[in-house]
């Protein structure tokens, strides 16, 4: 295989949390009042110091979890949650963010 070759399908097994103060979340007016919500369920779910290196680390099975978040809302909301978990993890992962297969 190609060293330079990027598998289609990259999953993580790990990735560090950024602060909550320090990530560039572009995030609608609408969702906002979930984003800190979000981060502390995250930072819930997250192994700290994991693999000896400072931080909250979460797993894709932790973020899979985040994902399930909207359950736990009214239906009205459910939906704005769910929405505001993916512009989360889009923050957090920065370019290699991938969607949820539906």
């Amino acid at each position: 295989m190609d060293s330079k070759t990027v598998e289609p399908h990259l999953r993580f097994y790990a990735i560090r949390l950024a602060d909550i103060h320090e990530l560039r979340i572009a995030c609608p007016q609408h969702l906002k009042r979930y984003v800190n919500f979000i981060d502390k369920a995250a930072r819930g779910l997250a192994q700290p110091e994991a693999f000896g290196a400072k931080g909250a680390w979460v797993s894709q099975a932790q973020m899979d979890a985040l994902r399930t978040l909207h359950s736990f809302y009214p239906e009205d909301e459910a939906p704005l949650v769910r929405e505001a978990v993916e512009v989360y993890l889009k923050a957090q992962l920065k370019g290699f963010y991938t969607p949820p297969a539906e």
